[in-house]
């Protein structure tokens, strides 16, 4: 059966499902999380079981319930107290803003003390249930209400003095009130060996949810894991939630979901030369930005300079601060040019300072979506996400680190998280070192660099998804005017940093001074050598060209000479030719 989605106060986890939805009917329980690992809901017409440690929530599930169905879902409901008076119920309930008066004059709920006495009707002799089930059958029919809670069933199972009768008896309630098409829930006491009272209460429900309230490394943890769901596919898995203001509330890490959007526009930094090696552009709008390194390496630094922009654009950043306070952070990064009250004076920044001990995993995670969605900023930093994994281990963080990167993904914003590392890490810090380091989009190293006894400040991007970055080790500066990336200086000796680098400058400059003296050296020695040359060459010339003119005029002289010579002999010939022929004087 599709049930239209509630209008709750709790804030709307995720749209993605663990599972499937079930193919039995289902009433959705009020709380996301626990609707998403069942499929839907709670099993209709049928009965859960909760059992759980003092503190653990059950009476608090149990409650919540019987509520959302009477303000969320048109389905009135009815909750038995087995151990509470009426007033204590109502009294705790407001707490969280439940009215329960003002839903029971609206005939959305009703609530039944029911003692011992109450229950069945005698203090003596055979005992079973007709009482109880006359003042919830008029309960019910006053309400038409279609859910049950009964809260405290070890206090009325108490009441039998055998085991064969506490089965028969509740079968025979459940049956009753399965009889009377409404959905049941039961809440029972943790067995001290058993994981119930009897050992075998959850066999007789169609559903059982076993609940813990636990103390590890002296932080409290609420866990909650579904044993069975009978007809219905569920996680099986022992997940976290939280008693908030709200109520109780869960985000499993199975509405974590990949199928979010992503958007293609991208962001510049304001950080001079990190925009460059981001490709020129900056990381893409609702990526995960992650700076790590070890202490004083400039993390918050970095992270304040992109709220610092963002404000600037105009747009809404939330920053917690988990180990400065907001003031600190403000004076702080003034040092460098940065202007985070004016931001925060402009309704622009809000920076929440806290100590995460002192909520808890699920109750740092319940914050910043509670801050999230009261604010609906673009850009959220947690400065630095390594105070939170300190409160946890193993899966625990890595469940708390993927549901907060892909709830902010979900919602559209921009995370910029500072990782502290060990100065033993090494250079870049090692991917084991940093458990936010798979989901992160954009990955980026910083770290000190200490020689010549001096500090010196480095930058290097270590992942960069999507986007074609800089492969190269930067050094960066701190100045009145902001972060300033620089341009690696290679010397003679390799990348030279801090002030080294004027030494290193100076050399280089004279080293290129001797060799362009040394190439201008050889250049005029060269210019010389082809002047001379070129001398010697004319020379050459001059002296063939006046050989060639004397060989030229000897030439002529001759030819001249052999003309005339010529001629001379012809003049004679011509003279002789008369007497050749015979016609001289004859003299």
């Amino acid at each position: 059966m599709k049930t239209p989605e509630p209008r709750r106060e709790q804030a709307p986890l995720s749209n993605d499902r663990a599972i499937a939805p079930s193919t039995v009917d289902v009433v959705p329980c009020g709380i996301d999380g626990l609707d998403q690992i069942l499929g839907g809901g709670f099993p209709k017409n049928r009965s859960m079981l909760l059992a759980g440690t003092p503190g653990s929530g059950k009476t608090m599930l149990a409650l919540q319930f019987v509520i959302s169905g009477g303000r969320f879902f048109d389905e009135p409901g009815v909750f038995v107290s087995f151990e509470e008076s009426i007033a204590d119920v109502a009294i705790n309930a407001q707490g969280f803003g439940w009215d329960l008066a003002a839903m029971q004059r609206d005939n959305k709920l009703r609530v039944i003390e029911a003692g011992l006495i109450d229950s069945f009707g005698t203090e003596v002799g055979d005992i079973n249930l007709e009482g109880l089930f006359l003042r919830l059958d008029h309960a019910i029919a006053a309400v038409a209400a279609k859910r049950v809670a009964l809260d405290g069933l070890s206090t009325l199972l108490s009441a039998f003095s055998d085991e064969k009768t506490i089965r028969t008896e509740l079968l025979r309630l459940f049956d009753w009130l399965k009889d009377r098409g409404v959905t049941v829930i039961a809440t029972s006491e943790r067995g001290k060996t058993a994981e119930t009272r009897y050992g075998f209460e959850g066999y007789l429900t169609d559903g059982f949810i076993l609940m813990d309230n636990r103390v590890e490394d002296k932080v409290a943890k609420r866990l909650l894991r579904i044993v069975k769901c009978r007809g219905m596919d569920h996680v099986n898995d022992e997940l976290p939630f939280r008693i908030g203001p709200n109520g109780l509330a869960m985000y499993p890490v199975t509405a974590t979901g990949l199928d979010y959007t992503v958007d293609t526009k991208r962001f510049r930094t304001g950080i001079g030369g990190l925009d460059a090696m981001l490709g020129d552009a900056g990381p893409y709008k609702g990526s995960t930005v992650l700076f790590s390194g070890a202490s004083g390496s400039g993390k918050t630094n970095f992270a304040a300079s992109l709220v610092d922009t963002a404000c600037k654009r105009g747009e809404k950043a939330l920053y917690f601060s988990l180990e400065e306070s907001a003031d600190q952070i403000i004076r702080n990064t003034s040092s460098i040019g940065l202007d985070l009250g004016g931001a925060r004076a402009a309704g622009l920044l809000r920076i929440e300072a806290l100590r995460p001990i002192n909520l808890g995993l699920e109750g740092f995670l319940y914050l910043i979506q509670d801050k999230m969605q009261a604010f609906a900023p673009s850009m959220v930093v947690i400065d630095p996400i390594s105070a939170v994994m300190v409160m946890g281990v193993g899966l625990e963080i890595d469940s708390l680190l993927m549901r907060t990167v892909y709830m902010l993904r979900s919602m559209k914003a921009t995370l910029v998280i500072t990782h502290l590392i060990s100065s033993g890490s090494g250079g870049g810090g090692m991917a084991h070192d940093h458990p936010i380091s798979s989901a992160a989009d954009v990955w980026i190293s910083v770290r000190a660099h200490e020689s010549n006894f001096e500090r010196s400040y480095v930058i290097q991007i270590l992942k960069c998804r999507g986007l074609a970055h800089s492969n190269k080790i930067s050094e960066f500066v701190f100045s009145d005017t902001g972060i300033k990336v620089l341009d690696a200086y290679v010397g003679l000796d390799g990348v030279v940093l801090g002030s080294a680098l004027l030494a290193e400058k100076a050399k280089a400059e004279l080293v290129a001074a001797e060799r362009q003296a040394g190439i201008e050296k050889v250049e005029r020695q060269a210019d010389a050598r082809q002047k001379a040359l070129e001398a010697r060459i004319a020379a050459m010339r001059a002296e063939h060209e006046a050989e060639r003119t004397e060989t030229e005029t000897y030439s002529e002289l001759q030819r001249k000479a052999d003309r005339i010579e010529q001629e001379a002999i012809e003049a004679v010939l011509k003279r002789r030719e008369p007497y050749a022929r015979g016609t001289g004087d004859g003299g």
